[in-house]
């Protein structure tokens, strides 16, 4: 994933999340795999999912990694005092962001579907 605004990207706003059947373990991201040539397993409709939370804060995602399991959303909110998007590079991920407003306006996050 990462931050639209191409001046953040430029500088480096991105963030990778791993995605696991329940019960699988899980050993972190593999390390210097683009997001892209990384197998993603498909998203579930399982309920009672947790919605986990990433902070964009000074063009950064926090934390920068995270595991979810099936089932899960995560809600990403703006903490920087200008806009920012979610845009996904593996097929089969939620759909991307609308524009995510500064800090305090309407509309500083957004929640992926479970």
């Amino acid at each position: 994933m990462h931050c639209h605004v191409l001046g953040h990207m430029m500088t480096g706003m991105m963030g990778s999340l791993l995605i696991v059947r329940g019960g699988e373990l899980t050993f972190g991201l593999p390390q210097g795999v683009p997001c892209g040539e990384m197998e993603m397993p498909g998203m579930g409709g399982e309920e009672g999912g947790t919605i986990r939370t990433v902070n964009m804060k000074e063009s950064a995602f926090s934390p920068t990694n995270i595991t979810i399991s099936m089932g899960d959303s995560v809600r990403f909110v703006n903490q920087d005092a200008f806009k920012h998007s979610v845009v996904w590079d593996s097929a089969g991920a939620p759909p991307n962001s609308p524009d995510i407003n500064p800090a305090g306006a309407a509309g500083d996050s957004f929640t992926t579907p479970p």
